[in-house]
């Protein structure tokens, strides 16, 4: 019976460093991705607060 570690080529040997490197890389950028949305977010609404504002005083004005 062939088991499911040799079904997906892992072997019981440790990761090389590069591949450390590759799934560090990985995992962080993915763990980044909320917060760059949450950001995004932010500065768009501070962008359009502040255009948004000027664009009201000079209707005003």
């Amino acid at each position: 019976m062939v088991g499911l570690s040799s079904k997906l080529g892992i072997s019981g040997q440790a990761l090389s460093k590069q591949q450390k490197a590759i799934a560090f890389g990985s995992w962080f950028g993915w763990a980044l991705d909320g917060y760059d949305l949450v950001l995004m977010l932010f500065v768009i609404s501070s962008v359009n607060q502040l255009f948004l504002s000027q664009m009201i005083l000079r209707l005003v004005c």
